[in-house]
Parts: C-alpha cells; sequence; structure tokens
C-alpha cells in the first residue's frame, strides 16, 4: 500500500495560554476529568502508535493530568509563536524516537467528544481510501482530529503561528478521506463555551 499507515504517532497539542477563556483550558474539569485528561485517555485507548502530549504554558501544572497513563510529555519551548510551533514540536519529537514513523495523527485537547472510538475510525476510513489524509468533518469545516500519511510532513513542518494543521488540511482537501463528526464541533474556548459544556451533562440527567 503506497500510503500505509501503521501504528500512527499521535499527538495531543496543550501547549496554548487559553487567552480567550482567561485560565488554561486543559485544565476544566467535568465528571471528575479534565479536557487534557480526557484528550489523552482517548488516544491511549485507541491502542495505536505513542502519545505525546505536547505542553508550554503552564507545564507543570498539566504534567500531573498525565499521571498513569502512558504518555510523553514534551515541552514546546516555542509555545508562543502559536499553535503550528507545536505541531512542529510533535512531529519533530515523534521522528527522533522512531526515523520510521509513516503517520502522525493531530488533535487538540479542546474538543471534548473525540474519544477512541472517533480515533479508531478516523485511522481505518484513512487505511481503507488510501488517501494521504483523513480529517473529521463538523459544519463547514474539515480539522481535528486529522491523520497525516509522511508525505505530508514536510508541509506539517513548514506551518508558522497560528496556522494550525487545517492549512494542510484545505490545501488537500480533494484528497482527503472524511468522517463525518458532527459533534466536533463543540469546542471549548470562551467561558460561554465552557458553562455550555458543563451544563449539556446535567440536562441530560433531568428526568
Amino acid at each position: 500500500m503506497v500510503c500505509g499507515i501503521h501504528l500512527p504517532a499521535l499527538v495531543v497539542l496543550a501547549a496554548g495560554r487559553s487567552s480567550r477563556l482567561g485560565r488554561p483550558k486543559q485544565l476544566v474539569s467535568k465528571e471528575g476529568s479534565t479536557l487534557l485528561r480526557r484528550a489523552l485517555c482517548a488516544a491511549c485507548d485507541a491502542d495505536m502508535g505513542p502519545v505525546y502530549a505536547i505542553l508550554g504554558s503552564d507545564a507543570e501544572s498539566m504534567k500531573t493530568e498525565l499521571a498513569g497513563l502512558p504518555t510523553k510529555a514534551v515541552f514546546n519551548d516555542r509555545w508562543e509563536e502559536g499553535i503550528a510551533s507545536s505541531i512542529r514540536c510533535g512531529l519533530h519529537r515523534a521522528r527522533s524516537d522512531n526515523p520510521d514513523t509513516d503517520g502522525i495523527l493531530v488533535m487538540v485537547c479542546d474538543q471534548p467528544a473525540v474519544d477512541a472510538d472517533t480515533l479508531r475510525k478516523l485511522a481505518a476510513i484513512r487505511q481503507q481510501t488510501d488517501a494521504p489524509l483523513a480529517a473529521c468533518k463538523y459544519g463547514d469545516t474539515l480539522g481535528t482530529p486529522a491523520l497525516f500519511h509522511h508525505s505530508l510532513f514536510a508541509e506539517l513542518q513548514t506551518l508558522q503561528g497560528d496556522a494550525g494543521a487545517k492549512k494542510v488540511i484545505e490545501r488537500h482537501r480533494d484528497q482527503a478521506a472524511i468522517l463525518d463528526f458532527p459533534e466536533g464541533e463543540t469546542d471549548i474556548d470562551t467561558e460561554a463555551d465552557c458553562n455550555a459544556w458543563l451544563r449539556k451533562g446535567k440536562e441530560r440527567k433531568k428526568p
């Protein structure tokens, strides 16, 4: 298989300052589990390749969320440059640990609906189609989580500033394998987002 991916590395982006929320979104907790811990558990439970948590702002506080998980903490000393630096950092570490890495799955920690099943489906649809990438569709957007074949690593390494993986996804949109994931539209950027997510769980429990 030309674009086959076997056990891709999973990179969880968690280095940002969360300036719009005003506090670390990574540590927002629901039902006893933070957003960061949820994302890492999803990545680990997907049972694929090595899992990397890319940390930056408040890194020491974030490290406690990795306790007991088979996850490697990677400090991005350029995190203030924007999300692109964390993608580059994660890719560099994954390839340093295993030069034969031929795929990387990029995910963020503020999409609470992402679970292990989502990640496994993403990997399966990419392998079934032999596409150079697989991305999730929500609303009119193709975005993370997204899985990239090594043929796109060079493009990921050129990302700068706040240009995330979506820039590469859009460039190869016509070639992408697409996983419908409407729940991916829920992300946590503001206090209103946070409150809506927390309230959603309580509403489901009402008789």
